[in-house]
């Protein structure tokens, strides 16, 4: 429990950690106050974006790649919000499915799905450069 001066009132937060100090008190304030953030990470590891409840390997040793590897894809998908240019970021939420309606979501779930169509269209692509349809045996008439 603590007092807020400013609001002249008390805040109290009920958890199991045995809290001895200030600091405890203050470091497992500030972890409650970022759940929000860190479930909406964790849905987007899992369950709406890439998925990762949905393996379907065996050994214990195939799982940790795997996590290594929807990891990997995490963070990147969350760093070039921040570190590529916001021309590019914007282009890659409208090719996601990004309308710029006040409804949309502005989220990793919209630039993960703007690199998938990027890879998507970029497989076809790289396999017809590669070995070109063959027009070449349709005849005329």
């Amino acid at each position: 429990m603590a007092h807020d001066p400013v609001r002249d009132r008390d805040r109290v937060l009920l958890t199991n950690l045995p809290i001895v100090r200030k600091a405890d008190a203050i470091t497992v304030y500030t972890d409650w106050r970022f759940r929000p953030r860190i479930e909406h990470t964790d849905r987007f590891d899992q369950e709406d974006g890439l998925q990762i409840e949905d393996i379907r390997v065996q050994t214990l040793e195939r799982m940790r790649r795997l996590f290594v590897l929807v990891l990997l894809a995490a963070l990147f998908v969350s760093h070039i919000d921040t570190t590529w240019p916001h021309e590019t970021v914007l282009w890659l939420r409208r090719l996601g499915g990004k309308l710029r309606q006040h409804s949309d979501l502005d989220g990793p779930y919209v630039r993960l799905a703007g690199i998938g169509a990027v890879l998507v269209t970029r497989a076809p692509l790289a396999f017809a450069a590669h070995d070109p349809f063959p027009h070449h045996v349709f005849g005329y008439g």
